[in-house]
């Protein structure tokens, strides 16, 4: 039963303002002839950089720890290119076609706006190895 308190609390905390932001929106926007595609690239090219800027500027952490979590995402990345290529010669595709399986795997889609999500509802110990973690993914 205290996790049906904990969800409900998320939910109003977290997915209730989103939800009024996007109905507002829906309202709004069409009225005042608002670009929703210049909207969300600031949001995606200016204010998510800038957070995790911030984070990560006032962040503290172990050497060590960065360590090995560049030591396990090198060797993710190196087995999932490697899994692209197995299955790319076992379905006997062209080189061309076992090069796109490779960087599929390898390059996934590891977008950032779940690190929003992540600071707002479970911001412990772990939210800055897990942006990290998703920002080296993703470019790696």
């Amino acid at each position: 039963m205290e996790n049906i308190g904990g969800i409900f609390l998320v939910f109003l905390n977290v997915v209730t303002p989103v939800f009024i932001l996007v109905v507002i929106g829906y309202f709004v926007g069409p009225r005042l002839k608002i670009d929703a595609r210049s909207l969300s690239r600031t949001a995606y090219f200016v204010f998510i950089p800038a957070f995790v800027f911030n984070i990560i500027s006032e962040a503290k952490i172990d050497s060590e720890l960065a360590l090995q979590m560049l030591s396990f995402i090198l060797v993710a990345q190196i087995a999932v290119a490697l899994l692209g290529f197995l299955v790319g010669k076992a379905l006997r595709q062209s080189r061309e076609i076992t090069a796109a399986f490779v960087l599929i795997a390898t390059f996934g889609n590891v977008g950032n706006f779940g690190l929003l999500l992540i600071v707002s509802v479970v911001y412990t110990h772990l939210t800055l190895p897990t942006i990290i973690l998703v920002l080296i993914s993703g470019v790696a």
